[in-house]
């Protein structure tokens, strides 16, 4: 091919790409708008809590993207579009670490669209049929399954009481909540405390294990693992530190994969958090802790 036909094809092939991209950016969108979620629970999944804050959405099982709510969604379609909704939640409490939340199923809807116009959507999500709910607490009938771990230092507390709750101004209530009360006659200086129960027989082959709960503390606190595993010696395995959440209600979803995958043998944990007791003259001294789930699929 001379130089001639060369510069010839390049300029078809410029002059058609150039059309191409006109024409695909004249096309004009319609918007989806999606202030918030709700997750629908049976009563054995504990209740509908929850702050999923972003969602993997697809149109007519075409990705267009992973939005933090509330989003407004530019979509280059008209007419009736598929939307599935797959929900997001931020890991460990991290702002910039987003995972799935493996237990909830897929939300789908069938909504028109008209190009300029927005069309609002509030999805439902609601668990997996082959989800597993081994541990839940809300402390709505005034008991807890927490206790001190191995026992509670002298003159300190462990209660259940009613406490104001809401998340970034959501689900505010007044409803009974756990507390821990370091009290001034406290000469341990420290609070050891968790689940009653050691679960057993949990999945090691690489499956999400999602341990959900709202904390409330003006002080530091560790959340770890008392990992058994085969019968053996019980050891704990430190998983994450909480700062201080400044007077207001925090939510943490945690995957324990990494501390189950791989154990060979039967492994069972029992979940337990810690504190030391603040020094100087604190006006509030206690953690607060409500809607603890721990999931994982079949």
């Amino acid at each position: 091919m001379n130089s001639a036909r060369q510069f010839y094809f390049l300029w078809l092939l410029v002059f058609f790409g150039t059309i191409a991209c006109n024409k695909k950016s004249e096309q004009t969108p319609s918007f989806l708008v999606i202030d918030s979620c709700f997750v629908n629970a049976k009563p054995a999944q504990g209740n509908n809590i929850h702050e999923i804050s972003a969602l993997q959405v697809y149109a007519n099982q075409e990705f267009l993207g992973l939005f933090e709510l509330p989003a407004k969604i530019p979509v280059l379609k008209t007419g009736q579009v598929k939307f599935q909704f797959i929900p997001y939640v931020r890991l460990n409490g991290s702002n910039n670490q987003w995972a799935p939340h493996r237990c909830f199923e897929a939300s789908d809807s069938l909504l028109e669209l008209t190009t300029l116009k927005e069309s609002h959507i509030n999805p439902t999500f609601v668990f997996k049929e082959n989800v597993v709910i081994r541990f839940e607490e809300d402390f709505n009938d005034g008991n807890s399954k927490l206790r001190a771990i191995p026992s509670l230092s002298k003159g300190d507390t462990l209660l259940v009481a009613d406490i104001p709750f809401h998340l970034n101004g959501r689900f505010t209530s007044i409803n009974p909540a756990f507390v821990a009360r370091f009290e001034d006659t406290d000469t341990a200086k420290f609070m050891d405390f968790g689940t009653f129960e050691s679960f057993s027989n949990m999945p090691t082959d690489g499956r999400s294990v999602q341990f959900d709960f709202d904390i409330n503390t003006a002080f530091p606190v560790q959340m770890s693992l008392i990992r058994t595993v085969s019968g053996g010696i019980p050891e704990v395995v430190p998983y994450l530190y909480i700062n201080s959440t400044e007077g207001k209600w925090k939510r943490f979803y945690i995957d324990l994969v990494h501390e189950l995958s791989g154990q060979t043998g039967s492994v069972s944990i029992q979940i337990l958090f810690s504190a030391n007791k603040p020094q100087g003259n604190f006006s509030n001294r206690e953690i607060w802790m409500d809607n603890l789930r721990l999931s994982y699929l079949k």
